[in-house]
């Protein structure tokens, strides 16, 4: 265990956190297939970050709503010592007619469970107890490692992020900016820049509120990000102004 976490903690995002997670506990405590599924603040969906099979013609595992899974309310796990064919969570998307063991273990990290991972045993064979002990223990290094990438990834947005518009702030703007204006010159390339600007913003306040100016800017800014390209930034250049650099 220690060497495990000092190896997960190399890890430099939650989706490498979670495949090396799945990887280790299905090749290396010969499990058939180790599923790990994470929720989506928004869409509150499970979302597939890492499913790693040893059994040929089992089909892919997909997203679902959190809702549906009968680990994630609780954060209790739910442990299956042989199953008979008989799965006792027949929602489930991974439900696959499993005649041996398995084992859903959920992932908590910032105080709340932020998703699952489901390991299944060799066909036939019970699981251990033995066996799901370490596995669980497994899930909670993971999970410690994964409660800091999570909170960086948040400090990261937080710093590069407008908390309004939530396009990318005017600090980052002028730093990418400044970045890109050397390397049109470097490389002798045309660089584009658009700014808008929206009028009568003052008046539509003074009119409907600042709460309703501040709805505007969101959809303004919503709008934009749906029809700029990938490799273009969008940013808030003061109160009523966006640019666009391409």
């Amino acid at each position: 265990l220690a060497h495990w976490s000092e190896r997960i903690q190399h890890s430099y995002s939650d989706d490498q956190a979670v495949t090396t997670l799945a990887n280790h506990v299905t090749k290396k405590l010969g499990m058939t297939r180790t599923t790990v599924m994470l929720k989506e603040p928004v869409t509150q969906e499970l979302r597939v970050a890492a499913d790693i099979r040893t059994r040929e013609g089992v089909p892919p595992a997909e997203s679902k709503s959190a809702s549906l899974c009968p680990v994630l309310p609780p954060g209790q796990p739910i442990f299956c010592e042989h199953s008979d064919g008989i799965d006792p969570c027949p929602q489930c998307v991974l439900n696959q007619n499993i005649k041996g063991g398995y084992l859903c273990v959920p992932m908590t990290a910032q105080g709340s469970v932020v998703g699952v991972v489901r390991t299944e045993g060799p066909d036939g064979k019970p699981l251990k107890t033995s066996t799901v002990q370490r596995i669980e223990s497994l899930v909670r290094l993971t999970s410690i490692t994964l409660n800091t990438l999570l909170s960086l990834g948040e400090a990261k947005q937080q710093a590069t992020t407008d908390g309004l518009t939530e396009v990318f702030n005017r600090r980052f703007l002028d730093v990418f900016l400044q970045k890109q204006v050397q390397v049109a010159n470097r490389s002798r390339h045309n660089l584009a820049v658009l700014m808008m600007d929206l009028d009568h913003f003052k008046d539509f306040n003074d009119r409907f509120g600042h709460a309703a100016g501040d709805a505007l800017l969101r959809a303004f800014a919503m709008a934009l990000s749906r029809i700029v390209r990938d490799g273009d930034l969008l940013a808030p250049l003061g109160e009523r102004q966006l640019f666009v650099v391409e």
